[in-house]
């Protein structure tokens, strides 16, 4: 993680603190249990308890809504997953359930909880006012704008600068048919962020070409999850002995009838509800390029390839209602980018990466 991704997410925490008050809810959560402990057959005292303890489930339930999975992730490498996305609220439950003569134990892990997100809180806040007087942390978004985030694994480019490049390039293929199919045009693509370690690239395009990017990806999600249970049978028969390679290949060719026919059936709905300028040009033989798209976004989630999305609103015009509602385009977005929860990549891929159709002179 660089500072500038260390910087997103010490902001989005403190956004949700500010915007949930949790540490307000768990210091009323903690007197409220302080009363009951002190006076445990005081039935008012106990529906209060009742009553904070409900406050605090419904205000975590809103936090942890509101967080994508790509913000999950990072709060997991600088250890605020617990403090922040946790279900603390049941877990209190369970321990007053569990000790109903021994009230002072929830009140005593509420206590150290308390603390504990108080400290830090505070370090975030002190860690938000160094960057910030360092003039290091994310760049800001421009209203009615969004940005693809891609994390492309070493293994997928063996460390080297060319097979870098190459899978650079599959994204740019990727992107300018995913444009055609929603725009009609060949997207402007900028350079937004770049993060190392498994590197990550942020770029800037049309929200349209955002969320059709994001879309196939969500596809491709949903068809690992189906793939999944037939390698994880693979696996299980491999180790009979019984079983020759040649009869497993039964599970190979399932994988890739399951994915062929899926690809084809979204490949129809694609250009079924495709919907482009008047005039726009048509990019040829797009049918067989969206094909060779959603079959190499597959082939990529398999391979660990990970995609955040980011995006703001145009902002509401001086004199409009305040109150009006964003454009459907970002709430798609906002929908789309909770389903974007990664798997952990493990054993071998099952789906080749296709050889990708002739460029068109255009580029496209």
């Amino acid at each position: 993680m660089n500072v500038e991704r260390l910087g997103e997410i010490v902001g989005v925490l403190l956004e949700a603190e500010g915007n949930f008050k949790i540490q307000k809810l768990l210091n009323e959560l903690k007197t409220s249990l302080d009363n009951v402990t002190s006076s445990p057959q005081e039935a008012n005292l106990q529906q209060d308890y009742a009553n904070k303890l409900a406050d605090l489930k419904v205000g975590f339930g809103r936090m942890i809504y509101e967080f994508k999975p790509a913000e999950v992730e990072l709060m997991t490498e600088i250890g605020a997953k617990e403090l922040f996305v946790s279900d603390l609220g049941t877990e209190i439950a369970e321990l007053v359930r569990e000790n109903p003569v021994s009230p002072s134990v929830a009140r005593d892990f509420v206590a150290e909880l308390v603390k504990r997100r108080s400290q830090y809180i505070s370090q975030m806040e002190a860690l938000k006012t160094i960057l910030e007087n360092l003039n290091v942390g994310p760049e800001e978004d421009d209203p009615g704008s969004a940005q693809v985030g891609v994390t492309i694994p070493r293994d997928l480019f063996d460390n080297s600068l060319d097979g870098l490049i190459g899978q650079l390039d599959k994204f740019r293929r990727l992107a300018r048919i995913f444009s055609e199919v929603s725009t009609g045009e060949a997207p402007i693509i900028e350079v937004r962020q770049i993060s190392t370690t498994d590197p990550l690239f942020f770029f800037g395009m049309a929200v349209s070409t955002v969320l059709a990017l994001s879309r196939s990806m969500s596809w491709a999600l949903d068809q690992w999850l189906k793939i999944e249970k037939i390698r994880k049978l693979r696996a299980e028969t491999s180790q009979l002995e019984s079983f020759s390679e040649d009869e497993l290949k039964f599970f190979d060719d399932k994988i890739d009838t399951i994915i062929e026919e899926a690809v084809a059936t979204k490949v129809t709905e694609s250009m079924e509800e495709r919907t482009v300028p008047a005039g726009a040009r048509a990019m040829p033989e797009l049918e067989n390029q969206l094909s060779w798209a959603y079959k190499t976004v597959f082939a990529l989630v398999e391979r660990g390839l990970k995609m955040e999305i980011r995006f703001l609103p145009p902002v509401t015009e001086e004199g409009e209602d305040e109150e009006r509602e964003i454009p459907q385009e970002y709430q798609d977005l906002s929908d789309v980018s909770r389903t974007l929860i990664f798997p952990k990549v493990e054993g071998r891929p099952t789906y080749e990466i296709p050889a990708p159709p002739p460029e068109n002179p255009n580029g496209s």
